[in-house]
């Protein structure tokens, strides 16, 4: 349907414009943009950030199919020195099927940490019920309530974390590389939209 049209559109938009900016200097902690506006004009552009993760905060959005398996984007809060904070999009997790709620742990090292990616727009919202809208699995995460959540001041966009910096999981298991996270956080329906992804997986072992 027409949906899928627009869906494909998106993708092939963002593919544009990972290809434009991609040749375009790599940003650093002090660039990152503090306003909608100024953010827009980073997004899909190389950063290398400074910081240290906020572990305690980060939140698992339910729902995000990765191919033909159903899984979790693990976000994680990264506090920069300034005092602000930015959102991490970590990487795709696969959802047990005996137990939504267990979760396999993620690597989240203490202290001072570099994280390398791309500037994106917020996580991708799907169709919530009100009962989905909060606590460690959740649907969507909205900056704005985030924020008076978490008691953080948050930029206004997320980072995708490239695969090379982002082995999630401490045992033997699938992270997904930033463009495929790219190309599935935007907004859709639950459970039908990336699908037609490449695979382009890593595996940790």
């Amino acid at each position: 349907g027409f949906w899928q049209l627009d869906r494909a559109a998106q993708k092939m938009a963002i593919q544009t414009a990972i290809d434009d900016r991609r040749g375009l200097t790599e940003l650093h902690t002090e660039d990152l943009a503090n306003t909608s506006l100024a953010a827009a004009a980073q997004h899909y552009r190389r950063i290398a950030l400074e910081g240290h993760w906020l572990g305690k905060h980060t939140i698992y959005l339910d729902n995000r199919p990765m191919s033909t398996r159903v899984g979790f984007v693990a976000v994680t809060p990264l506090a920069l020195p300034d005092g602000t904070a930015v959102l991490v999009q970590r990487g795709w997790l696969p959802r047990d099927q005996l137990d939504r709620t267990r979760i396999l742990p993620i690597a989240t090292p203490e202290g001072v940490v570099r994280v390398a990616g791309l500037v994106s727009p917020p996580p991708g919202r799907l169709y919530e019920f009100d009962a989905a809208a909060s606590g460690v699995i959740r649907q969507n995460v909205d900056l704005g309530k985030f924020a008076l959540e978490t008691g953080l001041v948050l930029r206004p966009l997320s980072i995708q974390q490239t695969a090379d910096a982002a082995v999630l999981l401490e045992h033997r298991h699938v992270v997904t590389r930033a463009r495929q996270l790219l190309c599935s956080s935007q907004p859709g329906r639950a459970g039908s939209d990336h699908r037609d992804l490449p695979a382009g997986l890593l595996r940790r072992r």
